[in-house]
């Protein structure tokens, strides 16, 4: 009889044991979650915001930016790599210079291809359109029904932010989300 009793208290100290453990998992599981979602909503904070220095009345796009927040873009200040990643989040960071976007961007999942759309990055590979050897990137701002592209860009002809409308031609491609 009283091995039956010790292989009952045994049996309800096991359950009590492994209800214990399911019960610091749930509370483990809940604490991730809830550093996981601050992580997330850290993240979203500190994205690059753009500042107007001054705005055109004809367009929504500054015609000088500086960023009120670098936090989470990894180019450097005032290149068409940090001005694209600072306009577009859904732009990697560390894809290099422009001249490799393109494959970083098709590595990371998204479409390359020829057809532009607004949104899209539009790249031109080095010595195309007046890149330099490190290619350049800019950001589409309208596809025009003549074949053009507004582009919005910075480090371009020596300007931190300059706006062009150009003909597809003139461009390499265009990186899509």
């Amino acid at each position: 009889a009283q091995s039956a009793a010790t292989s009952e208290a045994n049996a309800k100290a096991a359950a009590q044991s492994a209800a214990a453990q399911s019960a610091a998992a749930a509370s483990q599981a809940a604490a991730s979650q809830a550093a996981a979602s601050q992580a997330a909503a850290s993240q979203a904070a500190a994205q690059p915001q753009h500042v107007a220095a001054t705005a055109s009345a004809t367009t929504a796009k500054p015609t000088s930016v500086a960023s009120a927040n670098i936090a989470g873009n990894t180019y450097p200040y005032g290149q068409c790599t940090w001005y694209v990643k600072g306009d577009l989040s859904w732009v990697g960071n560390n894809w290099g210079n422009a001249s490799s976007w393109a494959s970083s961007a098709t590595a990371a999942g998204h479409t390359v291809n020829g057809t532009a759309s607004v949104g899209a990055v539009a790249y031109f590979a080095p010595g195309v359109g007046g890149a330099s050897g490190y290619g350049h990137v800019a950001v589409v701002d309208s596809v025009n029904s003549d074949g053009t592209v507004t582009i919005s860009e910075a480090n371009y002809a020596g300007k931190l932010y300059n706006s062009r409308t150009i003909s597809t031609s003139n461009v390499s491609g265009f990186i899509h989300q």
